[in-house]
């Protein structure tokens, strides 16, 4: 059976997807702005993702992973994984 899902789910996959994408854009060696121009998009939203504040449509997921030279699946498998990791360690 599936579990209920938590009244914060939203904030920590918000945190989750933003923890992802800092550490995907650093690894490359991306500043905010950079990934901003390959995914047209703009630093502040890029800022607003990283810090959880915002949470992405579908749309810009692909836009990201595209910028990110990887699939949107395993960005949202990486994304998956870090919220795992943030249930587990609430628990």
């Amino acid at each position: 059976m599936a579990r209920e899902p938590r009244k914060s789910d939203d904030a920590v996959i918000r945190t989750a997807f933003g923890k992802v994408l800092r550490r995907l854009r650093t690894a490359q060696c991306l500043t905010q702005e950079e990934l901003a121009d390959r995914s047209n998009s703009t630093t502040n939203y890029v800022s607003l993702l990283e810090r959880g504040i915002e949470g992405p449509s579908l749309i810009r997921v692909f836009d990201f992973a595209t910028a990110l030279g990887t699939s949107p699946q395993d960005l949202i498998t990486a994304v998956d994984a870090e919220v795992r990791r943030s249930h587990e360690a609430a628990d």
